[in-house]
């Protein structure tokens, strides 16, 4: 097989939660006086920094910080995250793929101790070799972790894929020097990633049959 290492991103990748995320912005803009948020818009808006998303909804944060926003947001979707669930066929596929001689890894930018409890919470902390999250939740870019975590595996890059769902994905990717595929099922509709040139599959199911034929 090409590949024998697959970093994974966590939310919208493998966790399905691009509802939750949406009906908590929603709720932040309605608190701001911002009108609603419907999740066509939110995954068209969404984009990396995360903070250049809240520009794009409105905020401004002369009048309110950004670190308050955050927070906010950060201890509603920790209430929600657990009515979330994972997408069709991420835990066949992990099974399918670890079993087939593949390892994993995840690198997210969501906080490390929540990252890890989430990803506990959902049974599937076993499968990976490293949970490598960011050291706080303002979701800023996590291409220095992954940098970091490419020159620590035992694998060649050529052996590494990066699975995710986002332009940023893709961005930490090439820094990286690693191939990438994305999912149009998450947090970004798929418009975004015309200019990536980038691979895309509709579901995991599609991702598992392509690696495994």
């Amino acid at each position: 097989m090409k590949y024998r290492h697959i970093i994974w991103d966590w939310n919208g990748t493998l966790l399905n939660d691009a509802a939750e995320c949406t009906a908590v912005v929603d709720k932040l803009m309605q608190k701001h006086n911002l009108g609603r948020l419907s999740q066509e818009r939110y995954r068209k808006e969404t984009c990396f920094p995360v903070i250049n998303f809240y520009i794009a909804l409105g905020f401004d944060f002369q009048k309110v910080p950004f670190t308050e926003i955050a927070r906010d947001y950060i201890e509603q979707y920790d209430q929600l995250m657990l009515n979330s669930s994972l997408h069709d066929e991420s835990r066949l596929c992990l099974t399918n793929l670890t079993a087939a001689g593949y390892t994993h890894s995840v690198l997210s930018a969501y906080e490390q101790i929540r990252l890890e409890k989430a990803i506990s919470h959902f049974g599937l902390t076993d499968y990976f070799l490293k949970i490598i999250g960011l050291s706080d939740y303002f979701a800023h870019s996590k291409k220095d972790n992954g940098i970091k975590w490419i020159n620590e595996l035992p694998y060649d890059k050529e052996q590494v894929l990066f699975i995710g769902d986002t332009t940023h994905d893709h961005e930490v990717a090439l820094a990286m020097g690693v191939d990438c595929i994305l999912m149009t099922n998450g947090h970004q509709s798929p418009e975004h990633f015309d200019q990536t040139h980038r691979q895309t599959f509709n579901n995991l199911g599609e991702v598992c049959q392509w690696l495994l034929s």
